[in-house]
């Protein structure tokens, strides 16, 4: 027996219920409502952890700009401070082909008493869909960062997302002279194309 949301027809208009409002087209809550009419009238499940479900009761985020996820971040973990902020790359973007290219700009600062390098990185990137991707390393853009108290390192990459917002979070890894390894959050910021006009 299939899943009430497993049909083509349910699947077709939930997706437009959903680019509707990744595109700016709809409010967040006109898609939500508009969505849990649809669930309702299939005897589908209505919500999971607060989202709407749809295609097999997987969640599917919709943009809201009141979110509590910012423009940019700033964590502190064990005084290692990691300030984050993204900005769009129109030129390496292609909106007919969904490739859309974003910069981000990390400011490492160690705020302790003793001495760290950057081991490794971990980033958690989730797209609108909720489509998550882990991307895990050495460094950070081909360099181990060893930062001494009060210094700071900053730098510039990239990441690419198929969607027009998305966002980016993850943990560094550093360790101490000592030999002992902790992780440093990297607090969660958007990745998003703005909005024309």
């Amino acid at each position: 027996m299939s899943s009430p949301t497993s049909g083509t027809g349910f699947q077709e208009r939930a997706k437009i219920i959903f680019r509707v409002a990744v595109l700016g087209k709809s409010s967040p809550r006109a898609a939500k409502d508009s969505l849990r009419s649809l669930l309702i009238s299939i005897g589908a499940p209505i919500e999971r952890h607060g989202v709407p479900c749809l295609m097999g009761g997987t969640p599917m985020p919709l943009y809201n700009p009141k979110m509590a996820t910012p423009e940019m971040s700033d964590s502190t973990t064990q005084n290692i401070r990691v300030g984050a902020t993204a900005y769009y790359l129109p030129e390496q973007s292609d909106h007919d082909q969904r490739r859309y290219a974003f910069g981000y700009t990390i400011v490492i600062a160690n705020n302790g008493n003793k001495a760290v390098q950057l081991v490794s990185r971990h980033w958690i990137i989730i797209d609108a869909y909720g489509r998550r991707e882990d991307v895990e390393g050495p460094g950070v853009v081909g360099q181990t960062p060893r930062l001494e108290p009060g210094q700071a390192f900053k730098y510039q990459s990239f990441c690419p997302l198929r969607t027009v917002w998305g966002t980016m979070e993850g943990t560094y890894q550093f360790r101490y002279d000592s030999g002992e390894t902790f992780n440093v959050e990297i607090a969660r910021f958007y990745l998003r194309v703005p909005k024309e006009g």
